[in-house]
This record gives structure tokens, sequence and C-alpha cells, in this order.
């Protein structure tokens, strides 16, 4: 029997533009899928936040050690956007992102783990200080595209691909990455990226 969801690969197309001081990333298509994947895994994506949050403050107050696999909040500045959905992708279906413009200039991507749910890669004990993300770096990048440190450039004519995503347990585990797009003097756009098993 054929699989329910089974479907071909995805690349979910992403338009950078400029709008005024602010970089946009606007999503244009598979909208649709990605709101009903959105509703698939909201409570787990609220339960993992509250964890987080949890782990964060507790930790902060000296009361609990954290441990290899626990989530936990770290410090960041929030950005506030339109409301648009997570992009959602799947390792079962080989999905991948492509980032282009229209507009006459050269945009860079980023990408690293969501500081509001990070997956700690070995214990933490009380007092001492979580290692930071690193952008672009091998335990924040969860695609098989090398992510440079200077960013993937784009310009108009010139689009940048994701690649899959790597099949590694850790992040697989982690499953909460944002990425970030960049326009010299412009501020950033850096929307969610939800990394799933199978399908």
């Amino acid at each position: 029997m054929r699989d329910a969801r089974a479907r071909e690969p995805r690349t979910i197309r992403i338009l950078v533009s400029l709008n005024g001081p602010n970089v946009e990333c606007v999503q244009t298509n598979f909208e649709k899928e990605m709101n009903q994947e959105d509703k698939r895994f909201r409570t787990e994506r609220k339960e993992r936040e509250k964890e987080a949050k949890r782990n964060a403050a507790e930790f902060a107050a000296g009361k609990i050690d954290l441990f290899e696999g626990d989530f936990v909040e770290l410090p960041h500045e929030h950005q506030d956007h339109p409301l648009h959905p997570f992009i959602h992708l799947f390792t079962g279906f080989a999905d991948q992102i492509e980032w282009y413009t229209e507009e006459n200039i050269t945009f860079r991507v980023y990408v690293h783990r969501n500081p509001d749910k990070v997956r700690l890669l070995k214990d933490v004990p009380k007092g001492s200080v979580i290692d930071p993300i690193v952008i672009n770096g091998p335990d924040d990048n969860p695609f098989v595209t090398d992510f440079p440190p200077e960013g993937l450039a784009g310009t108009k004519g010139k689009s940048v691909f994701s690649g899959v995503l790597k099949t590694d347990e850790q992040f697989i585990e982690q499953r909460y990455f944002k990425y970030a797009v960049t326009v010299e003097g412009k501020k950033p756009f850096d929307p969610d990226v939800e990394g799933h098993a199978g399908n």
C-alpha cells in the first residue's frame, strides 16, 4: 500500500527583498502545507519552549544541573516579523530551501540552532557556562551544504540552496533552527525552521 504521506521532495522558495531599512523574506510556495504542518507540530513545539524556559530559569538561579539532551533557552534578541508559518523540512522527502531575489542586491544566508530551544550537546553543572551558538558552525548547521562563516551569498539571478537535512541524531533531536538573511546596512530577517526525521 502506498504511504498516504508519500510525495515528491519540496524546495521551499523564499523571496528576499528590501522594505525600507528591513530585509523581508516571503515564502512563495507551499504556504498552505506549511500552515498544516504548523498545526500538526504546534503542541510539541510549545511544550519544548516551556521546558527550555523552565530549565534556563532554574539553571540561572543555581537550582539545577543541566545534562546532555536537555533543552534550554539562551539569551538573545527577539525580532518581530509579520505572521508567517514555520518552514517544515523532512529527511524522508529530501526537502530543502531556496533563497532568491528579484532586486539588485546581494544577500547572505546564515543558519543556527533556535536560541529559544537549544538542545545541549554535553552536561553543564551548576555554575558552569553553556556553550554559545556558533552561527554556521558544525553543530548549528543542520544542512548538508556547508555555510561559510560569511554566509551563503545570493544575488539577482543567483539563488542559494540549503541542501537537504543531515540525518545525524544530534540534528534530528535538535529539530528547531533559524536562518537569517542579511543585506549590508539593513535589519536582518530570521524565520524559524523545523527539521523532522522521516515523513
